[in-house]
């Protein structure tokens, strides 16, 4: 009871300060304790769990996920419409499975919720399935309406994290001027929030934007800070799409020399990265292509077709998921 409980209150907070591959373990954790526990503390800890596993990166796992079904089942459908979380359960479940018809079913339904929040995370939530389903869209659509409902709550986590994949998809729509400005709100709201890795995505794409915009000394200053040794390292995800940005840049510049050293330091991150990771074959993908293409410009043909047929096979086998497209 208590645990689920404490488990409930601390998720979302976990969540806002970015642990959330830390918060869906400590929540699975509460949520395995012997005993009962109250049904709406119960359905807040499945959905944030389930949220939380989504968001961290981690492939689904159909044992957990059928365990925490089993779960759901004992709790009635949104037993506290007043409770926000609990609303999420259904919706949180389906995401964490990639099951993209159940999900936006479960969330077209309860779209008319009276909370502003439980509105936004539906609508951040749809976005992410409509990713899923190849819908940029209505991604797009979705991360607008989130935003929109977040900012009417006043939350700043979820102004962040709307606006942080808002600026991705209008970055990968070719708007990078839209991708700019939200993706500099998402990195000022985060820092006022103190989150643990000091918003290094968010600067990632934002650097990229202002490549895109002509800015190269400026993208060029703001990757090579993010790669530099710190105090407490950085994830190497992160740095990993860091380096590859840099690559890309010397590649489109004419330094071939410099391209090839950051693919290089791209790889050796890649290399440690969790053999778990979901992100692993888009990853491999990014930097395959990107060194096939570095050796055609090199006149290495042979190499280039080794990396390009790795660039493909890893392609088929990503999942197509906003948490694994991370550039």
């Amino acid at each position: 009871d208590l645990s689920v409980r404490l488990a409930a209150t601390l998720g979302l907070f976990w969540t806002v300060q970015g642990r959330l591959a830390d918060a869906a373990v400590l929540l699975r954790r509460a949520l395995e304790v012997p005993g009962p526990a109250p049904q709406p503390a119960q359905a807040a800890a499945i959905a944030l769990w389930a949220f939380s596993e989504a968001m961290s990166g981690g492939a689904p796992r159909r044992h957990l996920i059928d365990s925490m079904r089993a779960r759901a089942q004992t709790v009635p459908p949104d037993p506290d419409m007043d409770s926000c979380v609990c609303t999420l359960m259904e919706p949180a479940l389906h995401l964490y499975a990639d099951d993209v018809t159940a999900g936006l079913r479960e969330i077209d339904r309860r779209l008319t919720h009276p909370d502003a929040w439980t509105r936004a995370m539906l609508h951040l939530m749809r976005a992410f399935l409509a990713a899923n389903h190849g819908d940029m869209a209505g991604q797009r659509r979705d991360l607008r309406a989130a935003a929109v409902e977040f900012d009417a709550a006043g939350e700043r986590w979820g102004r962040a994290t709307s606006r942080t994949f808002l600026g991705y998809t209008q970055m990968t729509l070719g708007d990078f001027g839209l991708a700019a400005s939200g993706l500099a709100e998402s990195v000022r709201l985060l820092h006022e929030l103190g989150v643990g890795d000091g918003a290094v995505m968010q600067r990632v794409w934002l650097a990229e934007t202002f490549w895109k915009l002509g800015n190269t000394a400026r993208a060029r200053a703001e990757l090579l800070e993010i790669v530099a040794p710190a105090a407490v390292p950085r994830p190497g995800r992160y740095t990993f799409l860091a380096r590859a940005a840099l690559g890309d840049m010397a590649r489109f510049g004419g330094d071939l020399a410099e391209a090839g050293q950051q693919y290089q330091a791209a790889a050796d991150d890649f290399g440690r990265f969790p053999a778990s990771a979901l992100w692993i074959p888009g990853f491999g993908a990014m930097l395959h292509c990107a060194s096939g293409h570095l050796a055609v410009t090199c006149g290495d043909l042979v190499s280039a077709v080794r990396h390009l047929d790795d660039a493909v096979a890893q392609a088929l086998a990503a999942a197509d998921m906003p948490r694994s497209e991370e550039r």
